[in-house]
Formats: structure tokens, sequence, C-alpha cells
């Protein structure tokens, strides 16, 4: 993996555009939806490897196509999801809120779905990240716009098994840990040890 320091060389010379210049030219704007939802992870993993004692368990870089998103320094597997207002710089119409939740096939070592691959969702907890601003102006850098809804997989199971979207209303009925950046981590270990009977209606 790269650090960003590398330079881009030619016949084995290197050339003064580096690794860093290409990250910067096609991933700088952060408020686009692709580059958002790997920032989105980006912010739950410095969230969880700053808020436990125990270290990290996988390689310190993301890993696309794997069945779920991040693993915590104490074993809870973690999907991530996010949204906003705002999905464009040039945009200033506000977006509605939701997110995709469908069921998956899980890849093989190889990278392929094997025969037994079946539809399912592989993490334990769910979190749904939201960046609140509302005008391009504000910061997406400021972690205190941002809003985290925390949710155990088994729950999302339980009441929507074959849904692959759940708008930002019908999440807040499933009653999500609603938190913040500091106590984000405190809120997927509370999830993750709740019982999916103890959110049911008595």
């Amino acid at each position: 993996m790269y650090t960003g320091k590398e330079h881009l060389t030619f016949n084995g010379t290197p050339i003064s555009s580096t690794v860093l210049d290409y990250w910067s030219w096609a991933y700088s704007d952060l408020i686009r939806n692709v580059n958002r939802g790997a920032f989105a992870e980006f912010i739950v993993r410095e969230a969880m490897n700053s808020q436990s004692e125990n270290t990290p368990p996988r390689e310190d870089f993301r890993i696309s196509m794997d069945a779920y998103d991040l693993l915590s320094p104490d074993g809870i597997r973690v999907e991530v999801k996010s949204s906003a207002y705002i999905q464009a710089l040039e945009d200033d119409h506000l977006a509605r809120i939701s997110f995709r939740i469908a069921p998956a096939k899980k890849l093989d070592e190889n990278g392929n779905y094997s025969e037994k691959s079946v539809y399912a969702r592989h993490s334990d907890v769910y979190v749904f990240c939201i960046w609140t601003a509302k005008s391009c102006d504000q910061d997406i850098l400021d972690l205190s716009l941002w809003d985290f809804y925390v949710i155990s997989t088994k729950l999302l199971d339980e009441k929507v098994p074959n849904q692959k979207t759940i708008t930002f209303h019908s999440l807040l009925s499933l009653k999500p840990i609603k938190t913040d950046f500091w106590n984000l981590y405190s809120a997927i270990k509370d999830s993750y040890s709740v019982p999916v009977t103890s959110y049911l209606p008595l």
C-alpha cells in the first residue's frame, strides 16, 4: 500500500508528481457520495481506534468489496452507511436522507461468489452517519456536524429482513442509539451487547 509520498516514475526516473497529488486530484471532494462514504468509514474507524485500549485487528487500509466495512479493536463487525443533505459542492438542493441496507452475498477468499453464498447482512452492527450541514460553506471535516445512529444488525434482520433501503424516518422508528464522534464506539459496543428483544415494544 502507498503512503502518498511515492513519486510516479518514467523508465525508473521519478517525476515531480506523487501519489498524494493523485489522491488530492481524484478524491478531495469529500461531499460527493462515493468519497463521503469512504470518509465516513474513516471517521468510524478513527473513533473506534482512538476510544479503545485494544490494538486494531485488521490491516491499516480500506478493503473494498469485503463482507463488512470495519472490524473494531474488540472484534465487532461494523457496516458503515452515510448520507447528507448536501450531495455536491455545486448543488444547493437539500437531499432526502436514506440509506442502502440490502442483504448481499459474501465473496470467498478468491473474490468470487461460491454456490453456498447466500444473501445476508454480515456485520454485527450498522452505523448510519449523517453529515448534517445544509450549506456547502460548512466544513465536512468538522466532526461536530456529523450525527451517528447505531443499531444492531440483528434488529434490522428482525424488522426489515429483505428491505433494500431505509429512510431516515423509518430508521428512527427502530430507535437506534444517536451519538456523536466522541461517544461513537461506546454506542457500537452497547448496540452489539443489547439483545434484539430489548428493542421491541412491550
